[in-house]
């Protein structure tokens, strides 16, 4: 092929062809590739199954609220979180209150377990419920102290402290260190947007599961009713997975459903437990920017 001849200009002209396409191309997915390593590094998919050692690596510098409380970790957090397929795990939200020792009754009338994510009520009513929501089986999480949405997500140390009271509290008036805690508003909401990475990163470097849900009752929107509750859950189950269902223990309406909830799900061959650590969390995904 002779410089300058129409087979040369050709080729050259194909070959630059080739390289436009070729280099956006290449381009395109080299970006994606380093855009997916920083969100997969800043911003987690799914925190449902990364358990972080309570520890520094070598090298690595402190954030000062790493040292703030350092009794204040679970040991024993297992790595791999496991799937029970047709269980149902009753929650309840905002105790302890006088609906808790209604809902107590219930679940031990159908023999049947529930987790309480409990907040720092410390009358003794409320520190009496916590003793008896363990000694009757059931599991016992944090909801934090205050559950003031603005003051909990200033910033990690305010959610450390916070979490450090209830957790306290819980420790105090039932023997046992709570493994497990749930997110006021959920782990992702309008209130935490600056912080929740923090929060949820140090949290499971502490050793600690958090839980939202992948079922809600409803309960405490206007509209809810004995109806509406029943009705919210037993048409979101299914036996493929588990399902963790959001409930508070703090209105008519949630009281008044639990008894059909709970018959209605018996009936239908579901399993009802508490919630340990070992099962796999349904969490709120973080989002992905691109």
């Amino acid at each position: 092929m002779t410089f300058g001849s129409v087979k040369f200009f050709k080729a050259l002209i194909l070959t630059v062809i080739g390289l436009m396409i070729l280099v956006p191309t290449v381009g395109c997915v080299v970006l994606k590739v380093e855009n997916s390593r920083l969100q997969d590094q800043f911003i987690q998919v799914d925190a449902e199954n990364v358990i972080y050692e309570n520890k520094i690596e070598p090298g690595q510098e402190m954030i000062p609220y790493q040292a703030l409380y350092p009794e204040m970790v679970c040991k024993d957090s297992p790595q791999e979180k496991v799937i029970n397929p047709g269980t149902v795990y009753l929650t309840f939200d905002d105790g302890p209150t006088h609906y808790t020792e209604q809902i107590l009754d219930t679940l031990a009338q159908y023999d049947v377990k529930a987790t309480f994510f409990v907040i720092g009520r410390t009358g003794e009513q409320s520190t009496r419920l916590m003793k008896r929501i363990v000694d009757e089986g059931h599991t016992i999480g944090v909801h934090t102290y205050s559950h003031e949405y603005l003051e909990l997500y200033r910033s990690p140390e305010a959610y450390l402290e916070d979490f450090n009271k209830i957790y306290t509290l819980i420790e105090s008036n039932t023997g046992v260190k709570p493994e497990i805690f749930r997110f006021p508003g959920g782990s992702i909401n309008a209130y935490n947007r600056a912080v929740y990475q923090e929060i949820i990163a140090e949290m499971m470097r502490r050793g600690f599961t958090y839980y939202d849900w992948n079922v809600s009752s409803e309960d405490v929107s206007a509209n809810s009713s004995q109806y509406t509750v029943v009705n919210n859950i037993l048409n979101k189950v299914n036996h493929k997975t588990h399902h963790i269902v959001l409930m508070h223990d703090t209105n008519d309406a949630t009281m008044g459903a639990l008894p059909t909830v709970i018959q209605n799900l018996l009936e239908s061959g579901y399993k009802l437990d508490a919630l340990t650590n070992e099962v796999r969390p349904s969490n709120f995904l973080y989002p992905r920017y691109y």
